[in-house]
């Protein structure tokens, strides 16, 4: 405080003599010069959007599009990790994305396999198979600095034609937890911030397949009551207040617990007949990165076809017949973590002509922005 006081002073003194010297009509001498220097300045990138079809009927993705926690399969001798969920509505399920985190040092690609069920008879069971699908994707390596690389998988399940009910379903995340994928973990969420879409039926439990009590309190708790039943996709309680003191915050609190991070978007796949009227295509643009992004128009094209009749006696099925019109253009700034929503439109004519081989064919579309 002494040394700002005396500068203090010294700039007052200082004022006051140049005051005194204008005052006497004094001129001043100054000096010019001249300088040089370097400086730099750099423009971002802005991160992709993703455009999936259909309407997000469950979401619990992150709002920010960051994740600071995920499950871990390997350590806790997990084989399958999911949540009991209630869509906002019923609709033909489009596709299922699931946020991961990989740990590991390499590249690789692994199948994944995401499980729909019935809920069970009975509190914390799984009742009948709805659906399945495996698929293989392809994950990059944690960061130099030890963080895990974040990306987000789809399973797409268009060709299954499948209705989902707005009642309580349960899924689960499944794979095989060794060599490459043992660093794989699901991303985890806030269930307090995070769910923009849908409900949790059962507010602090989670569906989990593991083979280690042990591995499972030491991320979970220790919830002697509620613990999942051992190699069997059962629900654990993920908050009993006994959080683990070396994994403090694993799952949050009962204001906000940790959930898996997936989306379900149903709606987006429309049937068509001849000479009916357009039907609307239905898709979601997400962006996942940390700063805004502008969408302007997004483009529908007919990218193939598949499992058209080969009758040669009648005309082929092309992907003419079949023609789409762009919706209105999104003109909107999604912010990070954000989504909007758009439509076109698809119809197929009557052409005057057999079209008996495009009879069950699967429509192949493609998004672009």
């Amino acid at each position: 405080m002494k040394i700002f006081k005396n500068h203090r002073k010294a700039a007052v003194s200082s004022l006051a003599l140049v005051v005194a010297l204008l005052g006497g009509g004094v001129a001043f001498a100054y000096f010019t010069s001249t300088g040089s220097g370097t400086g730099s300045a750099s423009v971002g990138t802005a991160s992709n959007v993703t455009i999936t079809q259909g309407v997000g009927a469950y979401d619990s993705l992150s709002v920010s599009g960051v994740y600071h926690q995920d499950q871990t399969y390997g350590g806790t001798q997990t084989s399958e990790f999911g949540n009991e969920i209630q869509l906002s509505s019923a609709g033909q399920l489009s596709n299922v994305v699931v946020a991961m985190s990989n740990w590991g040092p390499d590249y690789f690609t692994a199948p994944i396999t995401l499980n729909i069920y019935h809920p069970g008879a009975t509190a914390r069971t799984v009742g009948s198979l709805i659906a399945t699908d495996t698929q293989s994707f392809s994950f990059v390596p944690a960061s130099p600095s030890g963080r895990p690389s974040e990306s987000t998988i789809t399973f797409d399940f268009t060709s299954q034609n499948l209705m989902l009910p707005a009642t309580p379903i349960v899924y689960g995340i499944a794979y095989p937890p060794s060599g490459a994928t043992a660093g794989l973990n699901v991303a985890l969420s806030s269930s307090g911030s995070d769910i923009t879409a849908g409900t949790d039926p059962m507010p602090g439990y989670v569906f989990v397949n593991t083979g280690s009590l042990a591995g499972w309190e030491s991320d979970a708790g220790v919830c002697p009551t509620s613990d999942p039943t051992l190699n069997v996709f059962s629900a654990a309680y993920v908050w009993c207040g006994n959080t683990p003191p070396a994994n403090l915050g694993a799952y949050g609190s009962s204001a906000g617990y940790d959930i898996p991070a997936v989306e379900f978007n149903v709606g987006g796949i429309p049937t068509l007949y001849p000479n009916v009227p357009p039907q609307t295509i239905y898709y979601t643009v997400s962006n996942p990165g940390t700063i805004p992004v502008f969408v302007g128009q997004v483009t529908v094209t007919l990218a193939s076809i598949g499992g058209a009749g080969g009758n040669t006696n009648i005309d082929a099925c092309s992907i003419g017949e079949f023609p789409i019109a762009q919706g209105s253009p999104i003109n909107l700034t999604i912010p990070a973590g954000g989504s909007a929503v758009g439509t076109a439109t698809i119809s197929m004519p009557d052409n005057g002509r057999n079209q008996g081989n495009c009879q069950g064919v699967q429509l192949h579309l493609s998004f672009s922005s």
